[in-house]
């Protein structure tokens, strides 16, 4: 085993990042488009989730501007709505405390839900449901406890408390079996930015309005009320009125970089995106000046001419430096009107409900007379029907683009729930192009309709007759033939490889075979029972956490029991660690990183996280020569690579062999 300390992320860190940077420029850019995915997974023992079916009257999915319900917060209680998180874990316990190691009672810690963190590229689909937030109170000596977390959620923490500067804590994941300690957080007073706001003449403005926000925030450049509201109470968002002598000034700021934006009625607004709060210099001075204000003016219509009313018109200035964003809404007529902008070149894109998206680039400011022209977006309706020609009542359609260039569907994180007596369905809101629908119904195969290209207008008459699936049968067993209860057993295209789920787009990528995912769990005896599984050549995969990931080959026949026979696992290797910082103390919440460095064409990669005792563990690889590398905290290298340094080892791995591997990552400041 080699091991050697690094001063930059590893490189699996970095291509995470800059992908997840590209698909977000492009879904800002394109709000409008879909993505590519797989098929959506569809176990037996956990159904699709409500929650990710729109209703039959179709309801838009958030915008760019939404913050995807990350507003809901609820305290360390049992979901009121009787959701179904899974199994909770013991109890994670930690303190708050001041530099004089005194206890600080009364501060919230707000636990947030990480989205996709075993695979950052195929969280897409999250922004459909709203991510778990949890918070609660430490008591009068400083302590706090949560008691119910759900098994395998990773969740960022933030503390904060009216007298202190707010602190991002450990990541953390409850653990089934093993109640957790954390470290204690620790508040202080935090860094001071001030500074005066005057006019190009170099006169002191009062009443303008500074606002200052933490670039890290997970709102930050959301501004719709509840994202913005939620960032106030947090403390990662402050705003001042300026003084008789035009100064302003923010107290008790967490460590980071932040972007501060000041204006005023009938002057442009200025900002600075780039006020480091870092380092030993707790006072940080910006002065900002609001120069002669700008305006941007003019109708959102449709082809036919007629106005949308409150369709919301955002503007980002594309030059120069630095950029500046703004938005507003349509009044009854289809007229807007932006005001406050600096000089410059901007970009408007507005994208109304039911309509597709339109853009203008490079408009110079004070144009007045602009026209934004926007597109019905299509439709398509049909009937479902089962095997004799009779209406199916209650269904679900998944709706996929027909990809130019390649056999494998696109996912669009479109999903419609159908509950009609006569079996009808009407799908609204849909973007030019060809597409197919998955319809899935009790007693019958997901089935594929036709494909169907979208215009403008309703596609009529796309009709799917449900088919009957197979049933699949057989046994899974350990290396010695026992029974093994827990395994999962997963239908699977006939092209389909682990690499596909263990590689950095994971489950974006999807089954290149198309074949819609049914998995289901061996019982106590090893046996597993498939039904309803889609027709074909396939592979059957089962997998089990301690041993390696096997497939057989099965050619499914409908309406019939198709034995699979016994598939033994074999033992997998094993990494077992810790993640240390440099001073000696436990680095929990430390993210570590795994990469398989021969892949032999394919690409693996995993992601696990330190627990309060700084341990981790990765089971059932295959053997190979790996990369484990450790950073304290990966929240901000998204933003800032480089600047959570760690430690990497290399462990070449034997079949049934267990490693373990210690890194060491830098002291939290």
């Amino acid at each position: 085993m080699k091991s050697s300390e690094q001063g930059q992320i590893p490189f699996l860190a970095v291509l995470v990042a800059l992908l997840v940077i590209a698909v977000a420029v492009i879904f800002v850019l394109d709000p409008g488009s879909t993505g590519n995915g797989d098929t959506p997974i569809v176990t037996v023992d956990d159904n699709l989730d409500p929650a990710d079916l729109e209703p039959a009257k179709y309801k838009p999915e958030p915008t760019p501007m939404d913050d995807g319900g990350a507003g809901r917060i609820k305290s360390d209680e049992p979901d009121a709505n009787g959701a179904n998180h899974g199994p909770t874990g013991a109890a994670v316990r930690g303190m708050v405390i001041n530099r004089k190691n005194e206890p600080v009672p009364g501060a919230t810690i707000l636990l947030t839900e990480q989205a996709a963190f075993t695979n950052p590229l195929g969280g897409l689909g999250g922004q459909n449901r709203n991510m778990d937030s949890r918070q609660t109170r430490s008591d009068a000596k400083g302590n706090y406890s949560f008691g119910r977390l759900p098994v395998g959620v990773q969740y960022s923490m933030w503390v904060h408390h009216p007298k202190y500067a707010p602190s991002a804590g450990v990541s953390l994941r409850a653990l089934a079996d093993e109640s957790q300690e954390l470290q204690p957080v620790v508040l202080g007073s935090g860094y001071r930015i001030f500074g005066a706001i005057r006019d190009e003449g170099g006169n002191p403005l009062q009443g303008a309005e500074v606002v200052v926000q933490l670039h890290a925030s997970m709102n930050f450049g959301f501004k719709d009320p509840d994202s913005v509201d939620q960032e106030e109470r947090a403390g990662r968002l402050q705003r001042v009125i300026t003084d008789g002598n035009g100064n302003f000034e923010f107290l008790h700021l967490s460590q980071g970089i932040y972007q501060i934006e000041a204006s005023l009625e009938d002057f442009a607004s200025a900002i600075d995106n780039a006020v480091q709060c870092m380092g030993e210099e707790f006072d940080v001075e910006r002065d900002l000046t609001l120069g002669t204000e700008h305006r941007l003016a003019g109708l959102v219509r449709d082809e036919a001419g007629n106005p949308i009313p409150d369709a919301l018109v955002a503007a980002a200035r594309i030059r120069p430096r630095p950029i500046f964003s703004i938005e507003t809404r349509t009044d009854e007529n289809g007229q807007f009107e932006l005001r406050g902008l600096p000089e410059g070149a901007y970009g408007l894109n507005t994208m109304p409900e039911g309509y597709a998206p339109a853009r203008l680039t490079h408009v110079q400011s004070n144009r007045t007379d602009i026209e934004l022209v926007v597109r019905q977006k299509g439709s398509v309706s049909g009937l479902v029907t089962g095997t004799r020609g009779e209406p199916i009542t209650s269904f679900t359609l998944e709706l996929f683009r027909v990809n130019q260039g390649t056999a494998q569907y696109g996912m669009t994180q479109r999903r419609l729930q159908v509950d009609d007596a006569a079996g009808k369905f009407h799908f609204t809101d849909l973007d030019r192009g060809s597409y197919v629908l998955l319809v899935r119904g009790n007693n019958f195969a997901p089935t594929y309709s036709g494909g169907f290209y979208i215009e403008r207008e309703e596609h009529t008459d796309v009709n799917v007759q449900l088919q009957k699936g197979g049933t699949l049968t057989g046994m899974v067993t350990d290396p010695n033939g026992n029974p093994l209860a827990g395994a999962s057993v997963t239908l699977r295209g006939r092209d389909y490889h682990e690499w596909n789920q263990n590689s950095i787009l994971a489950d974006s990528i999807g089954d290149p075979n198309n074949v819609p995912v049914i998995t289901v769990k061996t019982d106590s005896k090893g046996n597993f029972h498939m039904d309803n599984a889609y027709p074909g050549e396939h592979q059957v995969e089962a997998s089990h956490s301690n041993f390696l990931t096997t497939y057989a080959g099965i050619s499914v026949m409908a309406d019939r029991t198709n034995q699979v026979g016994e598939i033994r696992l074999e033992m997998g290797a094993s990494i077992h660690g810790t993640v240390t910082t440099k001073s000696g103390s436990t680095a929990a919440g430390a993210t570590v990183f795994l990469n398989l460095k021969d892949t032999n064409g394919g690409f693996f990669s995993r992601k696990a996280l330190a627990d309060a005792k700084g341990r981790f563990s990765y089971e059932g690889l295959q053997p190979g020569l790996y990369e484990v590398s450790a950073v304290q905290d990966d929240s901000t290298i998204f933003l800032f690579p480089g600047a959570s340094p760690g430690s990497s080892a290399e462990v070449y791995l034997k079949l049934g062999r267990l490693e373990t591997v210690k890194l060491v990552v830098p002291d939290n400041n």
